[in-house]
């Protein structure tokens, strides 16, 4: 799948979002492509203003009044955020309206969207769900419940080295693997608050601000778009066959999220420059700014491979 496909995605829930809307339940069964090549969306009564309560479908309005004669409460859950679960004993369960309970109701905000787009890219990079789903779109047994409800670095983390691992099979090269990776690691973060918090600050991340070239998963290539690169830009995205240089891992730190030019530098296997800089501190080799609190001496202990 192309990148513009997402972008259309993205652009589309953004747009929603600018009319006080999140979509509620985004999922590949609720996107459909049009005869001329555009996507739309689709299964828009689960749609809930900014703000209020999410989870709530109207099934039917009664002709005469318009009000609501039934509704219920839903979600598909595999493309929840950790935030819409609340753990009740040894259960958990979904924060949506019910007389009684135990939790305080989420409210719709864009992130909620911004969570569920993350989690079908992911799924189409990586060829496997976030966490195992029925075919219903909602999460298979309590231990996937857990999962998310518990979500954190480990768990973040085990999904990047399921990225990586589909990229590289894909035979991406490491400068994508790297950008995916970020964009993953900054929209499936535990906070709200540590994610994008809008689509147009998505759609301003590296994978979709550049014009270049990208792999995609299955290994389609995805189109090129925009105007014409930069040498620079050329320079960032080839295939790192040379060696990685400074003034590459310097402008990849300047476009990515959760990280830095020593995270990079170490992901990328260099160039060792940048650490014999007498400039550099140990505070830098140390910095656990990364989207899962990993140093640069770690990544590059561990071959850069995400745990």
């Amino acid at each position: 799948l192309a990148k513009t496909m997402f972008a259309s995605f993205a652009a589309a829930l953004g747009h929603l979002h600018e009319q006080g809307l999140i979509q509620g339940d985004f999922k590949p069964s609720n996107v459909v492509r049009m005869p001329d090549g555009t996507w739309i969306l689709i299964d828009l009564d689960a749609a809930v203003r900014i703000g209020q309560p999410i989870g709530v479908k109207v099934l039917c309005k009664s002709p005469a009044t318009s009000a609501v004669a039934e509704e219920v409460h839903y979600l598909s859950t595999a493309y929840m955020p950790p935030e819409a679960t609340h753990i009740q004993g040894d259960e958990v369960v979904f924060r949506v309206p019910k007389a009684g309970a135990p939790y305080e109701v989420l409210k719709a905000h864009p992130t909620l969207d911004l969570w569920s787009f993350m989690a079908v890219l992911f799924r189409v990079i990586a060829h496997k769900p976030l966490v195992e789903a029925d075919d219903r779109d909602n999460l298979r047994s309590k231990y996937e419940k857990m999962i998310l409800a518990k979500w954190g670095p480990k768990a973040l983390g085990k999904a990047l080295a399921d990225v990586t691992a589909a990229l590289v099979t894909d035979d991406v090269d490491p400068v994508e693997r790297l950008v995916v990776c970020n964009l993953l690691g900054w929209g499936l973060q535990l906070k709200p608050a540590d994610r994008p918090q809008s689509f147009e600050e998505l759609l301003a991340h590296p994978l979709f601000a550049n014009g270049a070239s990208r792999g995609s998963a299955g290994g389609a290539a995805v189109e090129a778009e925009g105007a014409e690169e930069t040498k620079g830009e050329q320079e960032t995205m080839k295939n790192l066959t040379d060696g990685v240089t400074e003034a590459q891992v310097i402008s990849l730190a300047e476009g990515l999220h959760l990280t830095t030019k020593f995270h990079i530098a170490s992901e990328l296997g260099g160039p060792l420059s940048l650490f014999d800089d007498p400039n550099t501190t140990a505070n830098d080799l140390v910095s656990k700014h990364h989207c899962v609190g990993k140093t640069p001496l770690h990544l590059g202990a561990t071959g850069a491979h995400v745990e």
